[in-house]
C-alpha cells in the first residue's frame, strides 16, 4: 500500500507538460529516478520486505501477512520460533505445550473430545499423545496453519495427519457456539 501511495504521489510529475525549449530539469530527473525505483520495489514483491524483516529476525525463514497478523518464522539448526506481529508465539524447543496439556489431561481418566484454539505451537502434538477419541482445533488464521505445516519440523506436521484431528479455520467462539457436543 505504501509503494502504491508513493507511486501515486510521484506520478503527477510525469503528467505535466514540459517546455520544449528547456532541457530536462534536474528535479524531473530525480522524480523519474524515484518513480522507477518505486516501480522496481513494487514489482519485486517480497524480496525487499524480507530484506527489511531480517533486521529484526536475522535467521528469517519466512514472513507473511494475513488479515489477522504478520507471521514471521525464524530458524536455525532445526530450531524454530514463530512470531505474530513481532511477539513470540511459540518455539520448538520450549516445553510450554507439554506443561499446558499435561496439567489439563491429568484431571481426566480418559480424554474423549478435546477442543483446542490455535494449536499450531506443539499443543496438537502433545494432546494426541494422550490418545483422545476426537480432537477439534479451531484456528482463526489459516495462513498460520499453512506456514507451520510448510516450515516446521516433521514432529509438528505429523499432528495434522492424525485421523482423530479436525482443523477448522473459523472463530473459536463461533465454533463452540454451534458445537453439538461438549468438550
Amino acid at each position: 500500500i505504501m509503494l502504491l501511495c508513493a507511486t501515486a504521489a510521484v506520478l503527477p510529475a510525469f503528467t505535466r507538460d514540459l517546455p520544449k525549449d528547456r532541457p530536462f530539469p534536474k528535479d524531473e530527473l530525480l522524480r523519474s529516478l524515484i518513480f522507477f525505483l518505486l516501480m522496481f520495489f513494487f514489482f519485486m514483491g517480497q524480496k525487499p520486505d524480507h530484506y527489511l524483516t531480517r533486521w529484526h529476525h536475522p535467521q528469517l525463514v519466512d514472513s507473511q501477512d494475513s488479515p489477522y497478523s504478520r507471521i514471521t518464522i525464524e530458524g536455525q539448526d532445526g530450531r524454530f520460533a514463530v512470531f505474530e506481529n513481532g511477539v513470540l508465539g511459540f518455539e520448538t524447543q520450549s516445553t510450554a505445550a507439554e506443561e499446558f496439556v499435561c496439567l489439563a489431561a491429568i484431571q481426566r481418566n480418559h480424554l474423549e473430545r478435546v477442543f483446542i484454539s490455535g494449536g499450531t505451537g506443539g499443543i496438537l502434538k502433545e494432546i494426541l499423545k494422550h490418545k483422545p477419541l476426537k480432537a477439534d482445533c479451531a484456528q482463526l488464521n489459516p495462513v498460520m496453519t499453512d506456514m507451520v505445516r510448510k516450515h516446521l519440523p516433521e514432529a509438528y506436521q505429523e499432528a495434522f495427519q492424525s485421523p482423530t484431528l479436525r482443523v477448522c479455520h473459523t472463530d473459536p467462539r463461533r465454533f463452540l457456539k454451534h458445537a453439538k457436543q461438549a468438550y
